[in-house]
């Protein structure tokens, strides 16, 4: 069964906002190691900037599989239709 376009985006911002915290504090406190030291509010545009390509690959590589699962479902049933198979 696939997700409808609006339960994609719901889950991928789900997941997102999950991550957010995670990596605004991984940006803030883990940068200094590697000698980067970003202020808090650079800490959060960096976050952004990784949170919307986050959002977008996740958002888009759904959308794909599920267009190719509805695609091959649809080749299953043509499939059988020349065949003369009929499935329940």
């Amino acid at each position: 069964m696939s997700q409808s376009r609006l339960h994609s985006s719901m889950e991928a911002g789900a997941n997102i906002v999950a991550g957010i915290l995670i990596s605004a504090a991984l940006t803030y406190w883990v940068l200094p190691v590697w000698g980067l030291v970003p202020k808090l509010h650079e800490a959060l545009e960096i976050t952004a900037l990784f949170t919307a390509a986050s959002f977008a690959r996740q958002y888009g590589l759904r959308r794909v599989f599920n267009h190719m699962s509805k695609n091959s479902r649809n080749m299953n049933l043509s499939s059988e239709h020349v065949h003369g198979k009929v499935k329940l």
